[in-house]
């Protein structure tokens, strides 16, 4: 019994549309599988050293605006409050104040909160990396505030101070994209 010309485009087109519509229906209910999700989450590893370090997370946020990105903030546990940029890191929050601030006067700063104010626990956001290098070279370790976290449309003003309220974003949700 011979197969015909005919026989074999008919069987090989069915293969091929066969194909394409597994393909098909795995893309569209599991975008992952391929790799095709819309967005990719930015990212910003950073020690906070320098005013160059500050001003590299404000250019980040500003990019980044009512975007979803995933932080990792450090500030070397072996900082004095004398060094410039002067950097504290409060429970839920990130302060550095601005250049040219004296002892006793009115300095302004730039906040970046990454939670709210409710937030339980001594150390708060902040985690203790005790084998993390410093960038000076100092083997202190570090605090580390990390995560995802959804930038708002740009920092507020809080009494002459500017005002990142970061909103976290937890990994459970990112796994979902329940966001």
């Amino acid at each position: 019994m011979a197969v015909s010309r005919k026989n074999i485009w008919v069987m090989g087109s069915s293969v091929v549309g066969a194909i394409a519509t597994v393909l098909g229906s795995v893309a569209l209910f599991y975008p992952d599988a391929f790799n095709m999700q819309k967005k990719q989450v930015k990212k910003l590893d950073i020690e906070i050293v320098t005013r160059a370090d500050v001003d590299q997370l404000d250019a980040f946020l500003d990019k980044h605006v009512n975007q979803i990105v995933q932080l990792s903030i450090g500030v070397c546990r072996t900082r004095t409050e004398a060094e410039l940029p002067v950097v504290e890191s409060v429970e839920n929050a990130l302060v550095v104040q601005h250049d040219g601030c004296e002892e006793g006067t009115m300095c302004t700063s730039t906040s970046y909160y990454f939670s709210d104010s409710d937030t339980s626990g001594a150390q708060g956001v902040w985690g203790n990396d005790k084998f993390a290098e410093c960038r000076n070279d100092e083997h202190g370790g570090q605090f580390v505030v990390s995560g995802y976290f959804m930038v708002p449309s740009g920092a507020g003003f809080g009494q002459g101070n500017l005002e990142w309220m970061l909103t976290p974003v937890s990994a459970t949700q990112m796994a979902m994209k329940d966001y």
